[in-house]
């Protein structure tokens, strides 16, 4: 994203009341193997632990990036990144991937982003700790992620069009003119591209320019919130379907 806006790293975070309780409880479980431990170096097995962790995602985190997501042999990258999670052994000793690991993943993949972009999207993606991420939820975070940030990036320069000034900063009135018009293309399946333009014309030639700006932080919030508005329906079903099988299953053996 833009280089002026600050970038921030967003560790794993839960998305309900009773996820901050999982949390919690996430945060003894390897207290507990430590405890439960019999080695004499309990400190060589905590370290040991994050590093395999650590290292599985930094690796899961290069195959998604090798090729960009609209590239068939992405699909391939997916699941070789998801092999690479699930068969990392977990404390209790079972294979498989956890939330946790999910959303340490996601949170990587959002660094670019800062926090009023990244908190909503990783809101509707992110799982409890506790919970075994089946390949359809992997899928659909992961791609869910890459689609979004290619929609703020596009928002971005969209804005930079409408910029006359080039001070970062563009008519209010023809940027909400701007944005009902995406509100009604990413609704649809097909759309005129002349359409854009015809659009900026008439709005400039109607009302002319206004006192009022908007800059491309708020510009880029709302071209999100419209992203959300529209995939709700289309993707919310698909996913709490999978999740659904995730609840369902256990991790599997060794």
């Amino acid at each position: 994203m833009s280089s002026k806006r600050h970038h921030v790293y967003l560790g794993p975070r839960l998305i309900s009341d009773p996820a901050m309780a999982e949390k919690k409880a996430s945060k003894t479980t390897l207290l507990e193997e430590l405890k439960a431990d019999k080695t004499e170096t309990p400190l060589d097995f905590f370290f040991d632990n994050h590093a395999s962790t650590t290292t599985a995602i930094m690796r899961a985190h290069q195959k998604l990036l090798l090729v960009h997501h609209s590239q068939p042999s992405f699909q391939n990258n997916l699941v070789l990144a998801y092999n690479i999670l699930r068969q990392r052994k977990n404390n209790n000793g079972l294979k498989g991937l956890t939330g946790k690991t999910y959303n340490d993943l996601v949170a990587m993949l959002c660094r670019d982003l800062n926090v009023t972009e990244a908190d909503p999207l990783q809101k509707k993606i992110m799982c409890l700790s506790h919970e075994v991420v089946r390949f359809p939820v992997f899928r659909l975070g992961v791609l869910s992620t890459f689609v979004y940030q290619d929609f703020l990036k596009q928002a971005e320069s969209l804005h930079s069009e409408l910029d006359l000034t080039e001070r970062g900063k563009a008519d209010r009135h023809l940027c909400e003119v701007i944005l009902n018009e995406l509100k009604q293309a990413v609704s649809k399946t097909t759309g005129d591209p002349i359409r854009l333009n015809n659009v900026m014309a008439e709005a400039l030639m109607k009302n002319g320019a206004s006192n009022e700006t908007m800059t491309v932080d708020e510009f880029v919030v709302s071209a999100a919130e419209i992203l959300y508005l529209i995939s709700d329906n289309a993707s919310t079903d698909l996913y709490c379907a999978s999740k659904k099988d995730d609840e369902s299953s256990t991790m599997e053996g060794s």
